[in-house]
């Protein structure tokens, strides 16, 4: 009696590191919709994968991702601006409201601490 043959794998079976990467590519910020198409994906099913990858929501994941690029440029004595810049919100408010909340600081505060 043969066994049967094996199951093929899904041909895309996308991994945190896979998205991460992806997440980071020119430091475009782009939709749930963009990268569930990238990965042959639907919303939902990326949606799940960030969870149980990363412990965190897509939209908090991806607030994160996008915060953790203005980190370098505030380390290198730049301005806030141009940190707001590089992690890709439009203004310099938005950006530093988005930092507070999840890091508990203001960039500016951040810039103070590195510095002392």
């Amino acid at each position: 009696m043969r066994a049967p043959p094996p199951r093929p794998r899904c041909r895309y079976q996308p991994t945190r590191a896979c998205v991460v990467s992806l997440a980071h590519l020119d430091g475009a910020d782009h939709s749930l919709d963009h990268w569930a198409a990238a990965l042959a994906l639907s919303r939902r099913s990326l949606q799940r994968l960030a969870r149980r990858d990363t412990g965190q929501s897509w939209t908090t994941w991806m607030r994160d991702l996008r915060l953790a690029r203005a980190i370098a440029p505030l380390m290198a004595g730049k301005s806030v601006q141009h940190a707001a810049h590089a992690a890709g919100y439009a203004t310099a408010s938005g950006f530093v409201a988005a930092f507070q909340a999840a890091h508990g600081i203001t960039p500016g505060q951040l810039q103070r601490r590195i510095e002392s």
